[in-house]
């Protein structure tokens, strides 16, 4: 019944092997990656303050990190504005994709 009035979700059918971690977790494995592949300067520092840092603002603290809740944080922007694009590159990264156990989106 779900399937024929578009209201399936698998959610509802599998448990998720592990809790899903809170966003500040999310944020700090986030940042550790960062800084060990761009290492630690006052360029690479700037970036993440006025970049990275700022998507994550859009969390609720405590939140934990799902699919659902990293949508909302892209849909959340506005469409075309580099905001959306920051938005969309931290919540398809690896630390992050890794919380909601999501496959790394690469560009092609």
């Amino acid at each position: 019944m779900s399937i024929a009035c578009d209201k399936f979700r698998w959610q509802d059918y599998v448990e998720s092997a592990s809790p899903r971690p809170p966003i500040e977790q999310v944020k700090g494995d986030f940042e550790k990656d960062y800084f060990a592949r761009r290492g630690e300067s006052n360029q690479s520092r700037t970036t993440w303050n006025t970049e990275y840092k700022e998507v994550f603002k859009k969390f609720t603290p405590g939140t934990p990190v799902t699919e659902e809740v990293l949508l909302n944080v892209i849909l959340g922007t506005q469409a075309n504005t580099r905001s959306r694009i920051r938005a969309c590159m931290v919540c398809s990264a690896k630390p992050t994709a890794r919380a909601c156990a999501l496959r790394e989106i690469s560009e092609s």
